[in-house]
This record gives structure tokens, C-alpha cells and sequence, in this order.
């Protein structure tokens, strides 16, 4: 409603000073038409990175823009052609009796008398003392910046910890356990369940739980959606996945659920691991995530154990684990150079011991529909010991059979149920979760990667160890914004430049941007949300809208300036444009607020950006009416400077027209 309500106002003030309502519409609309049109171009230019945003969160993002530019862009449309007939249709001078039009004179005279008492005092003060000014903004900026490096304001990386209404209990037992035990493990964890439900209710709260599913043999929902394509199956895997009911009907989040629950559990035999974890929409479930890499898997489990060992001593992780799993214990023969000079092969030796223990096809019987292998092998009693393996004859080509044990090597050693691999490497992944609000991420990860890690490279040199899941995916996500987010910033200025013929007074509109920073980071205090990367999105989308009101009123300052002098063009400016820019700002800020207080889950995605949209908005306001005009001012006192330099030289004496009246105005 930005370009609305600049083209409403204008018409207004024309009609209200006897202009017929049609000479007003059409009038009113061309004078605002430049600064409007470049107004939305601009904000449409500022969405665009988001577009090109890499990973999930950049699908997620990506709607936004596509929505938001086609509306700006019928909104201009409809400023231009369609709502300039509306107007012309008012009778500015015969308002209706009714009650409506009673309270929007008194809200008009109210607007008035606020420019006129003290708006236009405070302006004209900040005008005469204008480098003050600027400085006392200048001190609110890096008061900002200390409170987020100071950590009263937290920053987090990624998105902000937002409670799921799933809860996914991951349970690994040990390898080789039967599916029993698996069952009654997970049986446990149901009946600890319960318990949770029973003490919620003897405490008057609702039951949380609104469908539960237990899972044997696999674990598809232990890592949230992305992980539904590559489900590990096993009998020793087993998942209770449940759904909360929705989170405005209970008064306890998915995370202290999740602790009652685990609070109950307690030990339960052969249990390798149990994770709690809340499903969310996207999004890695582990704070920090370090790929080992390399090809001797046993020197990468050590180095995972040193790892794991490591992320105990910080505060805030929880629920540390890696990918590495041992497999069920195995006998690898290996084939000896006597076994070679008899004719034998690897294959060979592979082949005749699956052929004992396993058995080979010998004929297929059809009993009625079915049909029946005869597989002929080793009696049982011959294949119960490590002696009969031992003893197993082998035949070689050329006839002549030895026992295995003179052939080849038998050595008992541990299988792997699966191996990952990346760059053909075998990697290993040593994970953790995080309270984001204890742990501080960033300043671990940089302690890991400055000491630790360097001193395992030295330890493994054969192995590599990275940084990936949570990280990765924001430092793409930071590096693609910050290219898209450089190109807007020039685009933007480009568009500026164009309509002012300036180089520098498209530094001055835009001046205001990182001001909007301060109103940003003053509504996650006031809410109590840390910055986060949603957050950052918010600013990039704060770029376009806070340049629309400087624009406006720089381009009203250049009209006015064409009359008068600079300093009084400046402080008419502002009360012309003080009821345009104090609208749009507000209205922008009210249409946020259904945001700011939904309870539901998919408004906590969306929140952080409100904030930082709204509450940037509204403090760009008072930097907008306040600092604006001051910026304009130094401006011209930047361009008259080399004259008075020149003039004390002796070259020339007389001073630009407009910066003589400016400070005859000021004096």
C-alpha cells in the first residue's frame, strides 16, 4: 500500500488546497510519479535474492519473492491508472456528516498539529545541528553492533530453534541383537511414554500425544523428511515416531516433552544409541557435523572417538553420535602363495567354501504352483566349528586337494553392515544437537577447527576432517546471498541514479539501509528471538522498503530546492512528506503483526523476517524524517567545501547561491 498511499497523499493535499477533485488526481499522481515508480522497482530488485538462494532453506525462501514481485508489480499499476480515478471521484471540498468521516478529520487535524508543534521544532534543530545529529545516529548503530558482538542480542546460525509438533525416537541396539530385544526396548520407551501422559494429566494439561507409530526393523523418520530416501534397515533398528497436537492447545513445547520422556526412559540394556529428536520441516537435525575421511576405517574410528570425547567437554551439545557401526564378527581368508602355486584363486577359495557352507543348486522340484531348490552342502556337524572350516577340503584345477588351513589364512575380524563413501573415500560422520540458546556454535566450531582439529591433521595425516550439515548449508546460503545481495545493491543504486541524474544522492537515499539494522535487532530483543539467517533474509527484504520514503522525500527536497533555499526546502520537505512516510511506515508494520503473534508452527519460520521487516520499518522512519534532511544538508555543505576552501585562498569570495541562503536560514 506504499505507492498507494504517497499518491493518495499527494492528491489529497492538492484537493485540500482547492484543486478540482479530477485536476488534483491527475496532478497529484504526476507529481509523485518518478519517486513512486522507483520506489517499487527498487523493492522489487531487493527480493530478487532470494531467488537464488542455494539449499533447502533457499526452497523454502524462494516462494516469497515469487509472490511478493507480481504484487508489487500490479500495485504500481493499479497506483498509476486505476486508483487516480478513484480520487478523482472524491469531493475534497463537501466531506459526509457520517461518523467515519468525523474521525478522520480529527484524525488529520491531529496529524497537523503533531508536524506543527513538534515535528517542524525537532526538525529544525536537527537541521542547525546536523553533524550532531548524524552522530548521535552513528552512536545508536555501533551501540547495536556491540549488543549482538556482546551476545545480549544472540546470534545463531541457521534457523532459529523452532519446536516441531513430531518427535522421533531413534533406538540402535547392537549389532546382532535379535528383533526381541529390539521390541522390548522400544516397548520401554512406549510404556515411558505413558508416563509422561499419566503425570501431564494428574498435572491438568492435555494430552500431547495425538497419533503414534512404532516402527521395527528401520528408522524412516529419525531424520526428518530429506532423510525418507535413504532409510537404513536392520533388526537391531527400531523408532517411536508420535504427533503433538497442535501447539497453541499445549502448554508445554515439543523439547520439554521430549525431556519428561527421557527422564522415564532410563538405562535399558544393549542399547547403542537413542536419540530424541524433533522432526522439523528441512533443515539438518544436527548442529554440528564433521566428515572424516579417508581409507582405514579403523584409525577413522579413533579419530571419531577423540572427536566425540571432545564435543563432551562443551556446553549445550547433547545427543553426540557418529555414523561409524561395526558389523557382526566375520572370518576373512585370504589365499597363501603355496594355495597360488597349486593353481588357486581368491575366486576359487570364495567360491568352494559357499558351496560347503551356503550350498550349491543341484535341482529344482515343482510341487504343485511352487517350486523347490535342492541345494546340496556340508552336513551341519560339519559346518558348527572353526576346526571343520579349518579341515574343509579345497580342490585345486589340477585335481589335488589340500585342508584351508594350508592354503589360505583364516583371521576372525569385524564386518561393516554399511560404508559410506564420498570422492571414493570412506567417510565417517561425528554429529552432535545443541541447546542454540547455551551453546554458542560459532565460537566452538571455531575452537575445534583453530586447535583441535589441526592437532588430529597431525595425529591422521592420512585423513581429512570437515565441516558439513548445518554449517555447509549456511555458509552456501550466506555466500549466494551476499553475491545476489551485492548485485541488488548496485542495481538499486543504478535505478537511483537514473531519475536523479547523481552519482552521490542515491548514496544518500540509500544511506538509510543500514540504519534499519538498529529497529531490526531492538524487535528480537523485545521478543526475545536470537538473529538468526532468517533474519538476515528479513534485512535483504528491509532493503528495498526503507529506501521508499528517503526517496520520496529527497525527490520532494529537489523539487522544493528549485524555490528556496536548501535549508528551508529541506524542512518542507519533511513536513510535506511527514504524513506519507509516517502511514506507509505504519501500515507496513500493523500488516506484520498477525505475524508476530501467531502461536502456530509455520508463523516461527516466518517470524524472524517479520521482525526484522516491521521493526526495521519502523525505526527507518525517524531516521527517514530525522537524518534524511540532515544527510541532504552535508551533502551540500561536502559540494560548497573546495568553494570556501578556494575562497580563504584567495581565488574566489563568493559562495554557492544555495549554500549562502542555507546559512542565513540557519543562522
Amino acid at each position: 500500500v506504499d505507492d498507494a498511499i504517497v499518491v493518495g497523499e499527494s492528491v489529497y493535499t492538492l484537493g485540500s488546497k482547492g484543486e478540482k477533485s479530477l485536476q488534483a488526481s491527475i496532478m497529484g499522481t504526476h507529481l509523485v510519479a518518478m519517486p513512486v515508480t522507483f520506489a517499487i522497482i527498487t523493492s522489487m530488485v531487493a527480493f530478487v535474492p532470494m531467488l537464488f538462494l542455494p539449499g533447502w532453506l533457499g526452497k523454502l525462501m524462494k516462494d516469497i519473492p515469487l509472490v511478493v514481485i507480481p504484487a508489487l508489480f500490479f500495485s504500481l499499476i493499479e497506483s498509476k491508472f486505476i486508483l487516480p480515478y478513484h480520487l478523482s471521484l472524491c469531493r475534497f471540498d463537501k466531506l459526509p456528516k457520517n461518523w467515519i468521516s468525523k474521525l478522520q478529520n480529527k484524525v488529520s487535524v491531529g496529524l497537523e498539529r503533531l508536524i506543527e508543534t513538534l515535528y517542524q521544532p525537532i526538525l529544525k534543530v536537527c537541521l542547525e545541528w546536523r553533524y550532531l545529529t548524524l552522530s548521535i545516529f552513528m552512536g545508536l548503530l555501533l551501540i547495536t553492533f556491540g549488543l549482538i558482538i556482546g551476545g545480549h542480542v544472540p546470534s545463531i546460525r541457521g534457523v532459529p530453534p523452532v519446536p516441531s509438533d513430531y518427535i522421533s525416537v531413534k533406538l540402535s541396539m547392537q549389532d546382532g541383537v535379535p528383533a526381541k530385544t529390539t521390541e522390548k526396548a522400544l516397548l520401554e520407551v512406549e510404556r515411558a511414554r505413558l508416563e509422561v501422559v499419566d503425570y501431564l494429566v494428574g498435572q491438568n494439561e492435555p494430552n500431547p500425544f495425538r497419533y503414534v507409530m512404532k516402527t521395527m526393523g528401520a528408522q524412516p523418520f529419525s531424520g526428518g523428511p530429506k532423510s525418507s530416501s535413504n532409510i537404513v534397515t536392520g533388526s537391531n533398528l527400531g523408532e517411536i515416531s508420535v504427533e503433538l497436537i497442535k501447539s497453541e492447545d499445549r502448554t508445554r513445547s515439543a523439547p520439554q516433552i521430549s525431556a519428561l520422556w527421557r527422564e522415564r526412559i532410563g538405562p535399558l540394556p544393549g542399547v547403542k544409541e537413542m536419540y530424541f529428536g524433533d522432526v522439523a520441516a528441512g533443515g539438518s537435525r544436527t548442529a554440528i557435523d564433521i566428515e572424516i575421511a579417508g581409507h582405514d576405517l579403523d584409525k577413522m574410528s579413533e579419530a571419531a572417538d577423540k572427536l566425540k570425547n571432545k564435543f563432551a567437554t562443551y556446553e549445550g551439545l547433547f545427543d553426540i553420535s557418529d555414523t561409524y557401526s561395526g558389523g557382526k564378527r566375520e572370518m576373512k581368508i585370504r589365499l597363501k602363495p603355496n594355495g597360488r602355486s597349486l593353481g588357486l584363486t581368491q575366486a576359487d577359495l570364495g567360491r568352494q567354501v559357499r558351496q560347503a557352507y551356503y550350498g550349491e543348486e543341484i535341482q529344482r522340484i515343482q510341487r504343485e504352483r511352487d517350486e523347490v531348490k535342492v541345494m546340496l552342502r556340508y552336513p551341519l556337524a560339519d559346518r558348527k566349528t572353526l576346526t571343520a572350516l579349518s579341515n574343509l577340503r579345497v580342490r585345486a584345477p589340477k585335481g589335488v586337494e589340500a585342508p584351508l588351513e594350508e592354503v589360505a589364512t583364516i583371521k576372525l575380524g569385524q564386518g561393516y553392515p554399511t560404508i559410506k563413501r564420498s570422492d571414493r573415500a570412506r567417510i565417517i560422520n561425528v554429529q552432535t544437537s545443541a541447546d542454540k540458546v547455551l551453546a554458542n556454535i560459532p565460537l566452538i566450531e571455531n575452537d575445534l577447527d583453530s586447535q583441535f582439529i589441526p592437532a588430529l591433521r597431525e595425529e591422521y595425516p592420512n585423513i581429512r576432517f570437515s565441516f558439513v550439515g548445518e554449517k555447509k548449508e549456511q555458509d552456501e546460503s550466506d555466500s549466494g546471498l551476499a553475491q545476489a545481495g551485492g548485485i541488488c545493491l548496485f542495481v538499486i543504486y543504478a535505478l537511483l541514479a537514473i531519475p536523479f541524474r547523481s552519482y552521490l544522492q542515491p548514496f544518500l537515499i540509500m544511506s538509510v539501509i543500514p540504519f534499519g539494522l538498529i529497529g531490526a535487532v531492538f524487535g528480537h530483543y523485545l521478543f526475545g528471538l536470537p538473529l538468526s539467517q532468517l533474519s538476515h533474509f528479513g534485512l535483504v527484504a528491509l532493503t528495498g522498503v526503507v529506501i521508499n520514503d528517503s526517496l520520496v522525500l529527497v525527490h520532494y527536497v529537489n523539487q522544493r530546492a528549485k524555490e528556496t533555499n536548501i535549508f528551508e526546502a529541506a524542512r518542507l520537505a519533511g513536513m510535506a512528506r511527514f504524513r506519507a512516510i509516517l502511514l506507509t511506515s505504519l501500515t507496513t508494520f500493523v500488516g506484520l503483526l498477525p505475524i508476530l503473534f501467531e502461536r502456530s508452527l509455520q508463523a516461527q519460520f516466518l517470524k524472524p523476517m517479520a521482525i526484522a521487516i516491521g521493526f526495521g520499518v519502523l525505526f527507518a522512519t525517524f531516521i527517514t524524517l530525522l537524518m534524511v534532511p540532515c544527510l541532504y544538508l552535508i551533502l551540500e555543505d561536502l559540494k560548497c567545501l573546495p568553494s570556501r576552501m578556494f575562497g580563504r585562498l584567495g581565488f574566489s569570495s563568493q559562495k554557492p547561491k544555495s549554500f549562502k541562503d542555507m546559512e542565513e536560514v540557519s543562522g
